[in-house]
């Protein structure tokens, strides 16, 4: 996956690579982790489960790339909500049919 890495602090050369590798992974496993479970889920309990596995990633990142793989295609927003971490209303989000 290409374009994963929002470079808004402006990083350059292998630091720029770094990011864009780890955020195109969490990308890929994110998508893995939607498609095994086969159901329709919130960025928080998505951070949960990945938290849960030791993946000490912001909740930040989480939504992130639920959002690139939505713009590639790959998961859609459901009409479904339900409380997140912070107590507000969260959308969940499942694997394209």
């Amino acid at each position: 996956m290409t374009g994963s890495f929002h470079n808004t602090n402006r990083l350059t050369g292998a630091a720029l690579a770094d990011a864009e590798a780890v955020a195109a992974t969490q990308e890929d496993i994110i998508l893995a982790l939607y498609r095994v479970l086969r159901r329709a889920m919130s960025p928080s309990q998505v951070w949960q489960r990945l938290t849960d596995a030791g993946h000490a990633w912001p909740l930040t990142s989480v939504r992130r790339a639920i959002t690139n793989l939505a713009d590639q295609g790959h998961l859609v927003q459901t009409p479904h909500m339900r409380v997140g971490l912070y107590g507000k209303r969260e959308h969940l989000w499942q694997v394209r049919k």
